[in-house]
């Protein structure tokens, strides 16, 4: 790592930011805190990733190849974010990750799975709001030794459109001149997070407008295959032994459904199935 330039960690491999805006190195910076990532001189990075500023639009290249041009200003940080988590994936090859968030609440880790669009980045914001610790709204991995030890893979989060309204704490505070950058999404920084957490819940979530809270139990066998359907990659990496990684997770949690229309309700839910 040269002088002047941070190192940020994703899973198992790290990454470097260089940009010709001053704010937006700022930006990133602030939402890959090295406080919450591993102090730079841990960290040495593997790749490097360019944002440029230019006439037609923004550039991002990777390791010196262009990857997007002609970006507008709303789809950089989500370029960005997307490269970085092709990156981590790719670093932990061969371990089983869930596409799911996690939040540990007084110290007990909770797993919250579904496809895109059932509500896990926003269970996560108000969960958090809530005082839970974060660990990831993005990428779960398990460990084939310990599966239900989760570590963190503290990427901002994420919350689209719909989900600006529920935020009454965590939003955006960045500079004006990068307020265009998150004109779609927004990225947000946990105020607490830790670098990993025992999970005894696995939670599939299922948002449903307008239609009270309602928990129900999963057996083992229908939360492993809800949950191989929610993994990255799990024929090519590791094959039989990243299932049985997956079996022996769902073996070692309480596995429940949660369908609600109302945040406030399933944030109580979740708190109420942890007593």
């Amino acid at each position: 790592m040269s002088d002047g330039v941070v190192a940020y960690s994703a899973l198992a491999t790290s990454f470097c930011v260089l940009s010709d805006r001053v704010d937006v190195l700022e930006l990133v910076d602030t939402l890959w805190s090295p406080g919450l990532q591993g102090a730079p001189s841990e960290v040495l990075a593997e790749h490097t990733i360019e944002l440029v500023d230019e006439p037609s639009g923004w550039l991002v290249a990777v390791d010196g190849e262009a990857h997007a041009t002609d970006l507008h200003d709303s789809l950089v940080l989500e370029r960005l974010h997307w490269e970085i988590n092709e990156l981590a994936r790719a670093s932990a090859a061969g371990r089983p990750l869930l596409h799911a968030a996690c939040v540990a609440i007084d110290d007990v880790g909770v797993v919250l799975c579904g496809p895109s669009g059932s509500g896990k980045s926003t269970m996560t914001l108000g969960l958090c709001e809530r005082g839970a610790a974060y660990l990831s709204d993005e990428i779960v991995p398990l460990r084939a030794d310990d599966p239900n030890l989760i570590d963190s893979y503290r990427k901002p989060l994420s919350l689209r459109r719909d989900s600006w309204e529920f935020a009454v704490t965590m939003y955006p505070n960045s500079a004006a001149s990068v307020a265009s950058l998150m004109a779609e999404t927004w990225f947000v920084a946990a105020p607490i997070s830790v670098p990993t957490t025992r999970a005894e819940l696995l939670v599939f979530v299922d948002y449903q407008h307008g239609v009270d809270a309602e928990i129900s139990a999963i057996d083992q066998a229908d939360a492993l295959v809800a949950l191989a359907e929610q993994t990255h990659q799990l024929a090519s990496d590791g094959g039989p032994t990243s299932f049985a990684t997956l079996g022996a997770f769902c073996r070692s949690v309480r596995c429940i459904r949660l369908r609600s229309g109302s945040l406030e309700d399933a944030c109580d839910a979740v708190m109420q199935a942890l007593v």
